[in-house]
């Protein structure tokens, strides 16, 4: 029986696509095009992962606070070594926004 063990990644990544202090050590993060950024976790999970993940003004002075319950990002694709996340304003254009993200699974020993 092969053995598996649980495993957390979490990160906070700017609007840059750079990865903000506190976040986990085995990700990475780049930016295709605005509002498009690619997570590569390493290692891999077993499976894809579950995420899940917000907008966040994370360490930039407010007020005011100009984002919307509407602003929102979603991940169209994961898989176990990698999530698209497609960040967007109110009317669903994409736009490049930090946001914060955890994805847990299993990784095979």
């Amino acid at each position: 029986m092969t053995n598996v063990t649980g495993s957390t990644v979490w990160g906070v990544v700017g609007a840059k696509a750079t990865i903000q202090p506190g976040s986990s050590k085995n990700f990475s993060v780049a930016s295709s095009e605005p509002g498009t950024y690619i997570l590569t976790f390493n290692p891999p999970f077993a499976e894809p992962p579950a995420i899940v993940g917000t907008q966040c003004q994370f360490n930039e002075p407010g007020p005011p606070i100009t984002e919307s319950t509407q602003d929102g990002l979603v991940f169209p694709q994961v898989t176990p070594s990698s999530a698209i996340v497609l960040t967007g304003n109110s009317v669903g254009t994409r736009t490049p926004r930090a946001f914060s993200f955890v994805a847990m699974g299993i990784r095979a020993s």
